[in-house]
């Protein structure tokens, strides 16, 4: 195995590149890159080994008949699916090793989502080299940044490999290495030469050589060893006007270098000053729209909420989420074109902004680094919260029955591929995305002040006082259990333990055991307004009272009334039986279950019960009951 691990920007993924290109010829190779910004999302740590098994079987005849024969399975772990793929196979002699070694390039192994899995993957491989090295035919080449997690997983594996040194190989990258300015300038010369080819308008003939020998070298001497910065300034001078844009390259090298308390501060400080020289090429109205969209996509991987059924948001979405317009967002995002792949208007809807490198959201996150074009992911976090709450408010439309909430007043701004005969679809969509992102966002990082173990564990936090939410809360109270997929159970221990203390006062009215009910007051209030039950196991509401148990009890009589009620079935005779049974067992569970007396307004009030045992000793599932109130 041959772990090389350097900074960001260093050139790893270059060299595996090269590496595959130079081993396929001559040996099966396949190749995962791993990277957090692609499309699809090429980070998820489950699907490391079986992507690689899929590579493998594509060039090799025989492990594909292995994999379709159904002699192996696909399992969910990571040990069983490296066992099932990578040992079994070549231990259990299903498949006879060939004479050369397979080479597998894992690239990018911190770019996975979970740390923990990251560790895994290393171990897991570590250990069959260990212990099988004999009868599975791979050579393992893995490559990373120095992250604290994976350097002590390495300290590990280089004690189990101390009297089997040709097995293991460590190689670091360090950022300016010997030989980094020979191969920044082959990489400047054929780039250059491109530009040339696409831009001929921009040099006449008189010009036949450019740059000059002297620009050439000092780029190339710039920052050695940073390949990002040697592309990104490739990019930059090959948008449009290629030679005043070198002279403005120039300038910036000359101006750091000249700077030697500049010079020196970090690898990364002259790449900083090139980020800042194209943000600021962005005017301060069209920051408006980038920083919003640049804080939306940079937010995406580490805040899986903002996705959709585990697959990211395209920029159609985006863009409606945050009310912006297409045009204004083409032309706002045009100048960023060096640091990122904008995708064209028939792909948008799939596809979202991916970054070059991960160096450029790593920039604007750090306000040491982007200074005046710090992107705080707190607060665009934030912002985000709060169009989902405009969405919401879009959305409301009040009758004479009910408040409730419909997609046709759900302001789109764009509309995918122009087509609107879509607009209904998309509005359907977005509020749908809004309805389970507040209150998911809400739950996960509306904890200003909470001091739990899960909030302080948290890095984001939503920058939203109490008085904001109070105003929040009174807007969409009417509806706030309405018609969606509402988490009760979270919102409920939100509510009572981690949510500012003045919300909790003024959202929660009362809060009693199940014994203390008013079994006829609330029974009777279900004529006046929906209510539901939350089930645990499908987080589904139901609207529980048919026409039948609507009209089948005499709710006047309250008397007459029970004992109808003991001759229904379903949902409202499980919630009476709950309520009046003498079972021991139903009058423990009383004593033991809150509820939550939840709303804005005294005639808004609902009744939150809960958690509910299934009846059914077998069952462990469990409800929540959200009912009308009206008690004192």
């Amino acid at each position: 195995m041959i772990w090389m691990h350097g900074s960001a920007g260093v050139g790893k993924s270059a060299i595996m590149r090269t590496l595959a290109e130079m081993v396929s010829p001559h040996t099966s190779c396949v190749t995962l890159f791993l990277s957090r910004d692609s499309w699809p999302p090429r980070n998820d740590s489950k699907k490391v080994f079986t992507t690689l098994a899929y590579s493998l079987a594509v060039v090799n005849g025989d492990y594909c008949g292995y994999v379709l024969s159904g002699t192996s399975h696909f399992p969910r772990e990571l040990n069983q699916q490296f066992e099932s793929f990578f040992l079994v196979p070549f231990t259990e002699g299903h498949i006879e090793p060939g004479p050369k070694r397979c080479v597998v390039l894992l690239d990018g192994l911190d770019e996975c989502k979970n740390a923990d899995d990251q560790c895994r993957i290393v171990g897991l491989i570590c250990d069959s080299i260990l212990h099988h090295n004999g009868d599975i035919p791979f050579v393992w080449v893995i490559t990373s940044r120095p992250e604290d997690h994976l350097i002590d997983t390495l300290l590990e594996i280089k004690e189990k490999f101390l009297d089997r040194p040709d097995e293991f190989w460590e190689l670091k990258i360090p950022v300016n290495p010997d030989g980094a300015t020979r191969n920044v300038e082959r990489y400047l010369r054929a780039e250059f030469m491109n530009i040339r080819e696409k831009h001929p308008e921009s040099f006449p003939n008189s010009t036949s050589i450019w740059p000059s020998d002297g620009d050439f070298i000092r780029i190339a001497k710039a920052s050695p060893g940073l390949f990002v910065f040697t592309s990104t300034v490739t990019k930059y001078v090959s948008v449009d006007n290629p030679t005043s844009r070198l002279k403005l390259i120039m300038t910036l090298i000359d101006r750091f270098t000249c700077h030697p308390v500049r010079a020196s501060q970090t690898p990364f400080s002259l790449l900083d000053a090139l980020y800042i020289q194209i943000m600021s090429e962005i005017s301060e109205e069209q920051l408006s729209i980038v920083e919003p969209l640049l804080g939306f996509f940079s937010l995406m991987d580490v805040v899986p909420i903002l996705r959709v059924s585990s697959t990211k948001v395209g920029l159609v979405g985006a863009c409606n989420i945050l009310g912006l317009q297409q045009d204004e967002v083409y032309g706002a995002l045009s100048k960023l074109h060096p640091v990122l792949i904008l995708p064209s208007p028939r792909t948008a809807e799939r596809d979202g902004i991916q970054f070059f490198h991960a160096s450029f959201p790593d920039f604007l996150s750090d306000h040491s680094r982007s200074q005046d074009y710090h992107i705080n992911p707190d607060q665009e976090l934030t912002n985000i919260w709060r169009s989902y709450i405009r969405i919401l408010k879009e959305s409301h439309q009040t009758n004479m029955m009910a408040p409730k909430l419909s997609h046709n007043g759900v302001n789109i701004l764009w509309v995918p591929g122009g087509d609107d005969a879509r607009l209904d679809e998309t509005q359907k969509c977005l509020l749908s995305t809004a309805q389970q992102g507040w209150v998911s966002l809400l739950i996960k990082y509306g904890h200003p002040s909470c001091t739990s173990c899960p909030c302080r564990e948290n890095e984001r936090c939503l920058m939203v006082d109490a008085s904001e939410l109070i105003d929040v809360f009174r807007s969409i109270h009417p509806f706030l259990f309405r018609g969606y997929e509402f988490p009760v159970e979270k919102f409920i221990d939100w509510l009572n333990y981690h949510a500012p203390r003045d919300v909790r006062e003024k959202m929660v009215s009362r809060r009693f055991p199940v014994a203390q009910l008013d079994t006829e007051r609330l029974f009777k209030s279900l004529h006046v307004r929906p209510w539901w039950q939350w089930s645990h196991s499908t987080g589904e509401h139901v609207i529980t009272m048919t026409e039948e148990e609507r009209d089948a009890p005499q709710w006047s009589d309250w008397s007459h009334a029970r004992g109808q009620l003991w001759a229904t079935t379903g949902s409202l005779k499980h919630l009476f039986k709950l309520l009046e049974g003498r079972d021991p067992e139903i009058l423990s569970w009383r004593l033991r279950c809150a509820v939550t007396v939840v709303g804005m307004e005294p005639s808004e009030l609902y009744a939150v019960i809960g958690p509910i045992p299934e009846l059914d000793r077998l069952a462990t599932d469990y409800f929540y009951y959200v009912l009308p109130y009206f008690g004192t």
